[in-house]
């Protein structure tokens, strides 16, 4: 009988397990070393030597992007006593919500309503249609999954051109934030043939399947997350120190997207010609990071209220599977009361629990007005957002860049910069 190999025991905290390769007969290279051990490991270690290099590049600036430390006063979770702050952001904004209790979250939503109700519309621009990828003629050799990003991509591409971001692309570098394979670059090279160098920045790496595609242009790719990204640190803008700049972006995540407008406003303001990028994830914007604080205080929210108006945009595409007439819908119904202002108290800062730690949030509203709301949260970090870039000197517009059936992220904020 064949005795089972030992497992390596490591935990790997970003998969929440422990490693599973079988341990090499006579080493044991997966383990807590100790501390008089640590320089010499750090010869071998892969995944240091990696970081180090990293950290090395000459685009590499620690938290160039990040946004300013936040003092005592502005923390958002400074109230919250119940959990630690190594829990969960997610936890952490229940919680807030709970201490808030029933009566101060229902005056907040009714404030995000009002808010959201005096905001114009974004336009819809679809564009490019004819140049995305269609399915061939046999059916189902094309996932709709790869139909969707090909549509999204050409409309972004397009609507690059329309707000005249590619009329320089012989002269300018082009700059992918969060690349992840690069498709978006991709896109826009055969969209414009003029195109001669674009930069692809991510900060994982992937199987770069679209390199192939882009062996005729002066390539970069870099692998640096967005918050250390000194843009002008990458080559081709290195090289060229007057050399303009355009960044563009396909659902980029949360506080990243933040990231990649501070790099163009706050970083190279003179050096940008624009930027467009698609937003995604707006549940996991936070306020240190977030680039339209002054929007929010102009409108009377505080910080721990942005934290919520974050936390519930996750609503804005909750129980779309959900039949009506279901149970879910039933139990989600029994939360729904009168929001009107007139019965509601301004919410204050949470203090210390109280008897309203027992409830439950997401069950505050009926399932359709959760996902209304969640819309509402999610036009008001746009807006902040546009806010930003017109504060900067920049001409700002937010457009719906392909329709909600095709994607539900479908909002592309673009700012132009002088010619």
């Amino acid at each position: 009988m064949v005795a089972a190999r030992e497992k390596c025991q490591h935990y790997l905290p970003h998969k929440r397990r422990r490693c599973k390769f079988d341990v090499v007969p006579g080493k044991n290279v997966l383990r807590d070393i100790f501390e008089d051990e640590v320089e010499r490991h750090k010869l071998i270690c892969p995944a240091y030597c990696m970081l180090a290099a990293q950290r090395a590049a000459p685009y590499f600036k620690e938290d160039v992007s990040a946004g300013p430390p936040l003092c005592a006063s502005d923390d958002p979770y400074a109230g919250v006593q119940a959990l630690p702050t190594s829990a969960p952001l997610a936890a952490r904004r229940v919680e807030l919500a709970r201490q808030l209790g029933p009566a101060g979250l229902r005056a907040l939503v009714s404030r995000i309503s009002a808010l959201a109700r005096t905001l114009p519309p974004p336009a819809t621009h679809v564009l490019n249609q004819e140049e995305a990828v269609r399915p061939p003629a046999v059916a189902g050799s094309v996932p709709p999954y790869s139909a969707k990003h090909a549509a999204q991509q050409a409309s972004i591409v397009g609507n690059l051109g329309r707000v005249r971001l590619l009329e320089a692309a012989p002269c300018d570098a082009f700059v992918e934030l969060g690349a992840g394979r690069g498709y978006l670059g991709a896109a826009l090279s055969r969209h414009c043939p003029d195109l001669k160098t674009l930069v692809l920045v991510d900060c994982r790496g992937f199987k770069l399947k679209a390199d192939r595609e882009l062996r005729h242009l002066d390539l970069h790719r870099l692998r640096c997350d967005l918050k250390d990204f000194h843009v002008r640190g990458c080559d081709p803008l290195a090289r060229q120190p007057d050399r303009r700049w355009v960044g563009f972006a396909k659902h980029l995540c949360g506080a990243a997207t933040d990231f990649a407008l501070r790099a163009g406003v706050e970083q190279d303001r003179a050096g940008c010609r624009g930027l467009g990028i698609a937003t995604c994830c707006h549940h996991r914007c936070g306020w240190q990071s977030f680039t339209g604080k002054a929007w929010f205080l102009r409108h009377g929210f505080l910080p721990f209220e942005f934290e919520l108006v974050s936390w519930m945009t996750g609503w804005a595409l909750c129980g779309h599977e959900t039949a009506q007439g279901s149970q879910e819908e039933a139990e989600d119904g029994s939360g729904g009361a009168d929001c009107g202002p007139s019965a509601l108290p301004e919410s204050s800062p949470p203090t210390a629990l109280d008897d309203s730690s027992a409830w439950d949030p997401h069950r505050l509203l009926p399932r359709t007005e959760r996902i209304a709301i969640g819309l509402d949260c999610k036009a008001l970090i746009d807006a902040a957002r546009l806010d930003y870039l017109k504060a900067a000197g920049m001409t700002a517009e937010l457009v719906a860049y392909v329709a909600p059936d095709v994607s539900g992220e479908n909002k592309l904020p673009s700012g132009q910069g002088e010619r």
